[in-house]
C-alpha cells in the first residue's frame, strides 16, 4: 500500500507540473469525453484519495482509499472493501499491488463494472530509476493485461512523456530522467 511520507496527503495530484496534469485531470477529461468510460450510477472511487474523480463526473462518487491524509469518503482496504455499487473506478492503484492483489482486487471488487486506468512502461528500467523513496510494482503493458480476467476489455490507449519535473513534485528525486509511458483503459463488465 502507499507511502504515507510521499503521497502528500490532500495535496496529492495538484502538482503543476505537464505529466501531473495529463495524469490526474487531463486525461480523466478526455476519458470521459470521449467516452471510453461510461460512469454510470453510484460509483467507487478505489484508491480514490483526495476525490480528484469527483471535480469531472456528475454522479455520486465514493472514494474509497487507505490512507486518511487523503480525506478519503471511506477509509478501507479496496482489496475488502464490498459495498455493492454500479460502477467502479480504479486509476494509478495497480502498481501499489502484488500480482496476487491485483487478481484478487479484479475477482472481488463489488460492482457491475470496473474500469482500470493504469500507466504501464515498457522501459521498466527507467522508471525503477526514477521512482525512488517507494517500493512499486511497475508493469508493462502484456504483464498487466496477464494479470486481469480474460473477458477485460482495452478501451483506451495513449503514449506521453513522464518529466524530470513530475519526479521532483511527486517523489523529491531531483535526479530522475524524462522517460516514456502508456495510459491505458480497461473495463471489466461483472453483470
Amino acid at each position: 500500500m502507499p507511502d504515507l511520507t510521499v503521497d502528500q496527503g490532500t495535496n496529492f495530484g495538484t502538482w503543476t507540473d505537464e505529466t501531473s496534469r495529463w495524469m490526474y485531470h487531463d486525461s480523466l477529461k478526455l476519458l470521459l469525453d470521449s467516452g471510453a468510460i461510461n460512469l454510470r450510477g453510484t460509483v467507487t472511487d478505489y484508491g480514490g484519495a483526495n476525490g480528484v474523480l469527483k471535480k469531472y463526473v456528475k454522479n455520486s462518487v465514493v472514494t474509497v482509499d487507505s490512507d486518511p491524509t487523503k480525506q478519503p469518503d471511506v477509509v478501507d482496504d479496496i482489496l475488502r472493501h464490498a459495498v455493492w455499487r454500479n460502477t467502479g473506478f480504479c486509476r494509478y492503484v495497480m502498481h501499489y499491488l502484488t500480482d496476487q492483489q491485483v487478481i484478487q482486487f479484479c475477482d472481488n471488487a463489488a460492482v457491475g463494472t470496473l474500469y482500470i486506468v493504469q500507466f504501464v512502461n515498457e522501459d521498466l528500467r527507467a522508471k525503477y530509476a526514477a521512482s525512488i523513496n517507494e517500493t512499486k510494482y511497475f508493469r508493462t503493458q502484456d504483464q498487466l493485461e496477464a494479470l486481469l480476467p480474460r473477458h477485460a476489455s482495452l478501451m483506451f490507449a495513449k503514449n506521453y512523456t513522464v518529466t524530470k519535473e513530475f519526479y521532483r513534485n511527486r517523489l523529491n528525486n531531483p535526479n530522475a530522467k524524462a522517460h516514456g509511458e502508456r495510459l491505458v483503459v480497461y473495463e471489466i463488465r461483472n453483470s
